[in-house]
């Protein structure tokens, strides 16, 4: 049986959400989801940006379905369309621990200064996410939209504001500064301090996680690898094995910066048989 869903429309203003001002030039997406078999299909319906007082309008939309077929749907604030793909709840509250700089993982960016957002309007709606990337709002029609900045850390964040979601600031800019300033092992071995002062252990293993994908795999790090001349430990090499010299191409490479340990290498025999 076919059944008719609205979806109404909605209005709201994006602000800085430790500065409270209006915010323009933000995308803001309005998401469905249904039910297609065993899979969920996730369709971006309406894209717009806020304009210079920070305001956006989202048209409603109607769809068509089967009645089982019915999911959910959200709006989506600074993440680009492209972006948007898989299944229910694909947008920045399921995305953004995968993803944290934003950058490295390939993903198209929206406004690289802000973190995106999911808001729901559906009760629990971010019960099975993360909270600092999803926001609960009761109604569609007017609402106001908190977005965090990219800073340089939590402590950037200042003075904690329950209004403007302060809190959310402090979580996403310390998993983004444990993630994003981790190129040596030196910075890695603070990360790990930083993923580990989340209250929530499935927040602090998500940063961990990320944290050895990601760090000293900068291309600013890599390069400084491939430049850098480690020495070699005293006997890492003997002179012979068998009876094959050692060769000239004896190295150690730095710190592998998430757990510490280095790499070394060297051949023996000769250029025509190593």
């Amino acid at each position: 049986m076919l059944v008719v869903r609205i979806i109404p429309p909605t209005f709201g203003l994006v602000l800085d959400s430790v500065t409270g001002k209006p915010i323009a030039n933000v995308k803001v997406l309005l998401q469905v989801s249904t039910s297609e078999g065993w899979s969920v299909s996730t369709d971006v319906r309406h894209q717009v940006s806020t304009n210079i007082l920070g305001l956006f309008v989202l048209p409603g939309t109607l769809q068509w379905n089967p009645f089982f077929a019915f999911r959910d749907s959200w709006v989506t604030v600074d993440q680009d369309a492209q972006a948007v793909a898989g299944g229910d709840q694909s947008s920045a509250a399921s995305q953004i621990m995968c993803d944290p700089p934003f950058s490295r993982g390939g993903w198209p960016l929206g406004n690289p200064a802000y973190f995106p957002v999911t808001v729901t309007f559906r009760p629990g709606g971010c019960a099975r996410v993360w909270d600092a990337g999803c926001i609960y709002k009761i109604f569609r029609f007017a609402t106001y939209i908190p977005v965090v900045a990219v800073l340089n850390g939590p402590d950037d964040c200042g003075r904690r504001s329950t209004f403007l979601h302060g809190d959310r600031c402090w979580q996403l800019n310390m998993y983004h500064a444990a993630i994003a300033h981790s190129d040596t092992y030196e910075d890695a071995q603070k990360s790990k301090e930083l993923c580990n002062r989340f209250e929530s252990p499935g927040v602090s293993a998500a940063c961990l996680d990320q944290l050895a994908r990601y760090a000293g795999n900068s291309p600013a790090a890599q390069a400084r690898r491939q430049q850098s001349v480690e020495p070699i430990p005293d006997g890492m090499f003997p002179d012979t094995i068998a009876g094959l010299p050692v060769m000239k191409n004896r190295h150690c490479g730095p710190k592998l910066a998430f757990s510490g340990p280095r790499m070394c290498a060297a051949g023996y025999g000769s250029e025509l048989h190593e």
